[in-house]
């Protein structure tokens, strides 16, 4: 019988580059933006909203890939909201002030749909600055 192995996950994607993502297809991650109450009094006091900003195609249907902000001290938020414009996608993530602002990465992942659940992950990482 064999033995099985763990591998390591693949290094993130560096935000600004395009990547080609089978089932995708090409996705740039432009911006990641982080909002508060400050900015925008809709948003509750204590927490802040990422804005992650890409270059990707028209249309996706992005809860089938399960998109996830993984914040540096283990906490993943879903996307909220999901939002078009001038070839620019927008998927918005609520999240505690108590994630910003520490120099330790955060990952936004994307897992590729399947029928068995085992799609592919792929990620970008990049720090939680305070605005």
């Amino acid at each position: 019988t064999g033995t099985l192995q763990a591998s390591a996950p693949p290094a993130p994607f560096v935000s600004g580059a395009r990547h080609a993502i089978p089932q995708l297809g090409d996705l740039t991650l432009t911006d990641v933006q982080v909002v508060t109450s400050a900015q925008n009094p809709a948003i509750a006091a204590g927490r802040a909203q990422v804005q992650i900003r890409m270059a990707a195609p028209a249309g996706v249907d992005w809860p089938t890939w399960l998109p996830v902000l993984r914040c540096f001290d283990g906490s993943a938020a879903r996307s909220a909201t999901v939002a078009e414009a001038d070839g620019t996608t927008t998927l918005a993530y609520d999240v505690p002030m108590s994630v910003l602002g520490h120099a330790e990465e955060s990952l936004w992942q994307i897992t590729a749909p399947s029928d068995d659940g085992l799609g592919a992950a792929y990620r970008w990482a990049f720090p939680l600055a305070l605005p």
